[in-house]
């Protein structure tokens, strides 16, 4: 009892001391070898462990049983127990103990652990489930274990069953818990022990541990720190610590516990503090990476036993002194509702689904949430009152509000985003329009805006703002937001209208129709949200929960499906929930597939893929339940399924994000911001860590702390001047660094909220750069006067290199990697990556201009050679080996030479697949450049192919289809557009997203490009595919393609249009592409005719150029080189 009053309510809590009580204590004289701790903090509805544990094999002397009550609830069925056993040698249990704190403060499980090890007077102490079964043989096989190996921690699993008719308890038989209703048990074990994968989450670690005293007391007992307040803790929090003083953990592979339904069973309605996500400790598992032995907060006690070697204590000083005074004051529940650390957890229930929402019970509450959001953290405040969330008292007030919000028409459910909707330009619906439309206009407001939130303002269906730019004129969806016309691919947003007259541009919106931009929820599909947007249909599963569409990044999720049609569209659905023979599909909830097979049901996780529920091994997959009837499966996934799918922060670790998603554990660098881990490609970045133990990516995070940080200077606003080559799919391996190296930008990010206070600092920031940067412009002055090039002739060089985007690079010695062109003036250590020796030059001459140019004599040309020179260039990096062979050549240079590193390019095609169909119509494809300049239909070989494709559209009737996706120039032969009308040539002038170009690619038979030279991201991409090839022969090819082996080759560029001269200088002479080659032309004629009857030679092509990608043209490949230039340069600039 407290020796001062507690006093409620709000008051305050004056020098509290509270001493425990003992309700009963059964003496022996003789001392037992197991004591069993079993906890309640006035929850227990029933105590049946007690029942089980006097009827075991053992004498009863053999073992103690301590039952700790935390508040001060003597229970009556405990009390009835003891009162029926008074007849018998040895009662039901041997001590039973009130801790009697006040009800104000929250239940600490580790303080009471500590009580009972104080108290316990076995050699091997229990704390286990006090709500659990236990076999007859439970205790004799404890004993059994440390018979045969003393030094060990032991854990048992806990079979549970969700099936309620087993409440109130009834004293089931083992063999019915085992049956309708068990979810974690198969093939006579635990699906726990089956999984080696992620047991730590499978297992129950609290379930049940044992471990001798002697070696509890010598970790300092259980570690009463205040995270462990509440749900999320357990004695698994020293089994950690015993394995770090050197105990083994075992997990007994025959004896279980079990344990049936009751309501609260998961932690329902209880604070939990800091955890990994899946409810286990995230302090607890942080004592494994630390290797701690010692509790953070230990027991004063639980101390005074260690440090005085004493076997006990006597039970008045444990009494009086066990309960430190200070915990009353910041265990209270009103100090832990204003802790970020804990929040009030309740356990989601699935009572229905209702039109598209799902209805569920929180707390008092019943919560009607949209399918498309996914998984839904209602624990969360904000969660709770997002604005598409619906709540009420009951389901039927929750199912009638869903009757208000449902709004069906033709264009379907507005998903995700919702906004309300009435023409505003009435110049172009026309005044009479304009009137019927605005009479639903506050009818259309007064149900919609409350799904809008407070701070979102309504946008109206034809509401775009006009901005000229360039040579065009651009309508911009105001849904979007602000967007960049700089950035290439928020310029080329499939919404984004452009035009070259107002008249034209008008004519378009009107063409697009209302709120085209606007995602269309129009039905659900086996787990998948179908969605129109931007007249294509999108499938997204429902377990990425919202995804904006208007955003690049989510919409080209490689989860997501796509295209043109609704019908083509559930083929692809269809096409990815594969089911193996003998399975059917009954339902998809929950983001889990529902399976009948063989009599019995299976659920397994969309992620998954195909399951072959015929293979014990997969049957027993830790993800796939099984059970009788599908109300159980569904338990199951209500019970279990959230834990499976959702990344979860677990905690921040040295400036990483540490992230568990799908049993993997990721440390994900803070610079990187949002990492989006549905993408295989981000999942496999070496950006970024990952292993299914937390502390090996902390280990990894340790020992990346020395990666040497590359700046990718591709976002300098002087790269857009060449081609936009620093957002070029080339340098989209900077995604992927090579070992030991990490890629960064650093942009000034301008934050508004800063004002003018953000002005003056960007001011200041880039006097003091500008600063930095000419002291390197006047050391590469003198050495350029020097070497006897004219001032006239630097300061014209200068000019080129655009001094204000060299005075935003930030003041550091990390070294920077430059894009194609050597833009920079030396003020910090530099690499650069180049195809051909012709960039570096830039804007001097341009490609296709080299054919009679002298160089060495330029005073461009010997500033280049001393930048390349200089010991802050580190290095030259190519992906064409004839450039490494020239460049030595070139600037007769040995130190040249030293700097430069071949490596074959290679980038991430994981997403570039596609299934093989039937062919009747032969797809042919030609691509423009990938900055879609209307020349490259010229310098790719357009007039070629068009010309020998008409002769091939005769000859073959109805077989053959053209596209070209390429910007045509304004001055195109008149032949050409002859061709392009008379042979129903296909042309997509408009710039395509990644999602609409892979759709392109998997649509192709024959990928054409008889361009000039090579291209190789393209040609990569096509093999990549499993398209076949035919190429030119121009400069370049023969490194990637190789003639009748995985492509087809035709003459007529070599020499002639692209050639490398003796000195080392790439010559090219595009002049001759405007017009039709009759010897190109010729062999582009026979090799499409030997591509369009010769199925086994476009197999053959196809399958060794998809070898060749996967063995020679890799990021594994591409990286070590990578990584030998950059320890090749840091070396050498020592």
């Amino acid at each position: 009892m407290p020796s001062a009053s507690f006093f409620a309510g709000d008051t305050a809590v004056h020098s509290l001391h509270f001493i425990m009580k003992s309700l009963f204590h059964h003496q022996t004289s003789s001392k037992p070898k197991v004591s069993l701790i079993l906890l309640d903090w006035s929850c227990r509805e029933s105590f049946h462990i007690l029942h089980y544990l006097n009827r075991q094999t053992i004498p009863r002397e053999n073992f103690e049983i301590i039952w700790i009550e935390y508040y001060s609830r003597q229970a009556r069925e405990i009390e009835a127990v003891l009162e029926s056993a008074k007849a018998e040698a040895y009662p039901p249990l041997d001590r039973w103990i009130l801790m009697e704190l006040p009800e104000q403060l929250y239940y600490h499980k580790h303080l009471m652990y500590n009580a009972g090890i104080a108290l316990s007077r076995g050699e091997i102490v229990v704390i286990c489930d006090s709500d659990a079964i236990v076999t007859p043989a439970f205790i004799e096989n404890i004993l059994a274990a440390f018979e045969k190996n003393p030094d060990i921690v032991l854990h048992m699993d806990e079979v549970r069953n969700t099936n309620r008719k087993f409440y109130p308890f009834n004293y089931p038989a083992i063999e019915e818990v085992l049956g309708d209703g068990v979810f974690n048990w198969n093939n006579g074990t635990t699906t726990g022990l089956l999984d080696k994968k992620d047991p730590i989450h499978t297992l129950n670690y609290g379930a049940c541990m044992c471990a001798r005293r002697e070696d509890l007391i010598a970790i300092g007992g259980a570690d009463e720190h205040i995270d462990y307040l509440g749900h999320v803790c357990g004695p698994y929090e020293m089994t950690f610590r015993l394995k770090n003083f050197g105990k083994q953990e075992i997990w007994h592979q025959n004896e279980f516990l079990y344990h049936v339904w009751h309501p609260g069973q998961a932690g329902h309605g209880n604070y939990v503090g800091p955890h990994d996500g899946m409810h286990v400790s995230s302090t607890a598992l942080n004592a494994v990476q630390d290797k701690r032995v010692f509790p953070l907060v230990e027991n004063k006690i639980i101390q005074r036993i260690r440090e005085n070697g004493s076997d006990v204590i006597a039970d008045d000083e444990v009494f009086k002194t066990i309960i430190r005074p200070e915990y009353p004051l910041i265990w209270r529940e009103e100090e832990l509702s204003k802790s970020s650390e804990f929040y009030l957890w309740y356990s989601p229930e699935l009572l229905n689904n209702h039109k598209g929402y799902n209805l569920v019970k929180h707390s008092d509450k019943i919560y009607g949430i949209p399918e498309y959001l996914g998984p839904w953290d209602l624990n969360k405040k904000e969660l709770r009152e997002h604005a598409a969330i619906l709540v009420g008292d009951n389901e039927s007030v929750v199912t009638a509000l869903i009757e208000e919000k449902v709004l069906l028409g033709d264009g379907g459910t507005v998903y995700n985003h919702i906004f309300y909707a009435y023409p505003r330009l009435r110049k172009l619906v026309g005044e009479s329009g304009y009137r019927r439309l605005k009479k639903y206009r506050d009818r259309i407001k007064k149900v919609l805006s409350p799904l809008n939130g407070e701070g979102e303002k309504p946008v109206p269906e034809f509401d775009y703002n006009i901005l000229p730019w360039g040579s065009q004129l651009y309508a911009l969806p105001r849904v979007l937001g602000p967007v960049d016309l700089n950035q290439e691919k928020q310029r080329y947003h499939p919404g984004i209208l452009t035009a070259k007259t107002q008249a034209e541009l008008d004519e378009k919106i009107l063409a697009a129709g209302p709120t085209p931009y606007i995602p269309k929820l129009l039905s659900v599909c086996k787990g998948y949200n179908l969605i129109k947007y931007c007249h294509m249909f999108y499938a997204i599963p429902q377990s990425l929960g919202a995804v904006n569409l208007h955003k690049d990044v989510e919409r080209e999720n490689e989860a997501i499906l796509y295209a043109v049609t609704q019908d083509e569209l559930k083929e692809l659905i269809d096409q990815k929930v594969r089911l193996l023979p003998g399975q059917e599909l009954i339902d998809t909830k929950n983001f889990f597939h529902i399976i009948r097979f063989d009599g019995k049901y299976y659920a397994f996780p969309q992620f998954s893929g195909p399951i072959d529920l015929s293979n014990p091994q997969e049957r027993n997959l830790p993800y796939v339940f099984s059970g009788l009837t599908t109300q159980e499966i569904e338990g199951k996934i209500a019970l279990l399924g959230s834990s499976v799918h959702a990344p979860a922060l677990i905690g921040i670790y040295k400036d990483h994000s540490l992230v568990g998603y799908r049993g993997v554990f990721y440390g994900i660098p803070r610079e990187l911001g949002a990492w989006d881990l549905e993408k295989k490609e981000k999942r496999e970045s070496s950006a970024i860590f990952s292993s299914k133990s937390l502390s090996k990516v902390k280990s990894s995070i340790d020992s990346a702390i020395g990666l040497i940080q590359i700046e990718y200077a591709g976002w300098l606003p002087v790269f857009k001047k060449f081609g936009r080559c620093g957002s070029h799919p080339q340098f989209s391996h900077i995604d992927n660094p090579p070992k030991g190296y990490r890629f960064i930008q650093s942009p000034w990010i301008f934050r508004k909220w800063l004002g003018p206070v953000n002005r003056l600092f960007e001011a200041s920031l880039f006097f003091c750069r500008s600063l930095y940067v000419s002291f390197f412009l006047i050391k590469l002055a003198r050495t350029c006067l020097k070497a006897g090039i004219t001032w006239a002739d630097f300061l014209e060089f200068i000019k080129t290199r655009d001094f204000s985007s060299q005075a935003l690079l930030p003041i550091s010695q990390k070294p920077v990697f430059l894009p194609s062109v050597p833009f920079t003036l030396g003020q910090r250590p530099w690499y650069i990556e180049i195809e051909d020796v012709t960039t570096l030059f830039y804007p001097y001459i341009h490609n296709g201009k080299t054919q009679d140019l002298t160089l060495q004599n330029k005073s461009y040309f010997k500033i280049i050679q001393i930048l390349l020179e200089e010991k802050s260039c580190l290095g030259i990096i190519t992906h064409m080996k004839s450039t490494a062979d020239c460049l030595p050549k070139l600037f007769d240079s040995e130190v040249v030479g030293q700097k430069v590193t071949y490596a074959p390019l290679g980038l991430d095609f994981s997403s570039h697949s596609r299934e093989r169909h039937q062919i009747e119509t032969v797809h042919l494809l030609f691509t423009s450049s990938w900055s879609q300049d209307a020349n490259g239909f010229y310098t790719r070989g357009g007039v070629d192919l068009l010309e020998a494709y008409r002769t091939l559209f005769h000859k073959f009737p109805g077989k053959l289809h053209l596209t070209l996706r390429a910007q045509l120039p304004e001055d195109l032969p008149q032949k050409c557009a002859k061709i392009i009308q008379d042979c129903d040539v296909e042309v997509l002038s408009e710039f395509l997203p990644s999602a609409q170009w892979k759709l392109l690619l998997a649509e192709t038979d024959i990928y054409v490009l008889p361009a000039a030279r090579i291209h190789v991201v393209s040609i990569l991409e096509a093999m990549a595919m499993g398209i076949p090839i035919i190429a030119s022969d121009g400069w370049g090819m023969e490194e990637y393609l190789e003639d009748n082996h995985n492509a087809l080759l035709v003459k007529g560029r070599n020499g002639k249009v692209t050639w490398m001269d003796d000195l080392g200088m790439l010559r090219e002479n595009y002049d001759s592409m405007n017009d039709a080659d009759p010897e190109v032309v010729a062999d582009l004629e026979t090799a499409l005719t030997r591509l369009i009857i010769e199925p086994d030679l476009r197999t053959r092509l196809i399958e060794q150029a998809r070898r060749d990608v996967a063995e020679k043209f890799t990021v594994k490949k591409w990286n070590q080189g990578l990584e030998t230039a950059f320890n090749k340069g840091i070396a050498a600039n020592k």
